[in-house]
């Protein structure tokens, strides 16, 4: 059972590697980290409602989580659209 789970990133991560996924075009900035931080956050979240909590506390844990992950997102993506948008017109 966990080989079948994990299966679809194995060959997801091995596509990458044959396709030759450019990872440097990756922002490092705090909005990047942020977000992906809280995107993290939340797939935690989603396991520990599997796990233990129910879905009242679930949703008030993700209420708590979705104002800075929008925060975030909305910030990367601001900031990839401008990068793009000073590109174009050099």
């Amino acid at each position: 059972f966990t080989f079948l789970v994990l299966a679809p990133v194995l060959i997801l991560v091995l596509l990458w590697m044959k396709i030759g996924v450019n990872v440097s075009n990756f922002p490092m900035s705090l909005s990047a980290v942020g977000f992906h931080l809280c995107l993290a956050a939340i797939f935690g979240l989603y396991y520990l409602y599997w796990v233990e909590l129910n879905m009242f506390q679930t949703v008030r844990y993700l209420g708590l989580l979705a104002l800075p992950t929008f925060i975030f997102g909305n910030r990367l993506l601001s900031g990839i659209a401008s990068k793009r948008k000073g590109e174009k017109k050099v």
